[in-house]
């Protein structure tokens, strides 16, 4: 029998090999949610999605060869797409927000098209080039952090927002003509 844990359970699902996988894996897989999130709880409600998935899917990818480093791939997927969508649910409150200051100001209609035809130019983006966006000017990460949560260099990081901000730059001028 495996020595892995994660091959372990899946060639015997038993309640006491699933112990052992919770036991011998969660603290590296609460790790790599906590590095990319940076919450406790979240990076918690993560291993705990991971292990659920453990439970409700009997397949093991790669053919069992990567064992139980299929639970902190699978953690780290969770944790950015829960990344994401905090940016995205922060992003839309601070919209909401601009958006209510800009009535009460008086200039509604034309800043709500703006952050619209904003939104829409970052939804059209390369994944990389928008995710950048989305760490360094939605979620407030800088070069660094945002570097480390992508897993990429600082200066990487720092090459997608200029090439972001040049292709932001080029379709927003082409729709205001």
């Amino acid at each position: 029998m495996s020595t892995d844990p994660l091959v372990r359970y899946l060639q015997s699902p038993s309640p006491s090999h699933f112990v052992s996988l919770v036991e011998e894996t969660a603290p590296r897989v609460l790790g790599a949610a906590y590095r990319v999130l940076r919450e406790r709880s979240l990076a918690q409600d993560v291993t705990q999605d991971v292990y659920v998935k453990v439970l409700t899917e009997s397949s093991l990818p790669g053919d069992g060869k990567i064992g139980s480093i299929s639970l902190l791939i699978k953690a780290k997927s969770a944790a950015m797409t829960k990344r994401r969508s905090e940016c995205r649910r922060l992003a839309r409150e601070r919209n909401a927000r601009r958006e209510r200051e800009a009535r009460a100001d008086g200039g509604g209609a034309s800043s709500s098209e703006d952050i619209h035809d904003v939104c829409d130019a970052v939804a059209q983006l390369h994944p990389a080039l928008r995710a950048a966006v989305e760490l360094c000017y939605f979620v407030g990460l800088g070069l660094s952090e945002a570097a480390q949560v992508s897993g990429t260099s600082r200066h990487e990081v720092a090459a997608l927002l200029q090439r972001a901000i040049k292709s932001l730059r080029t379709r927003l001028t082409a729709s205001a003509a």
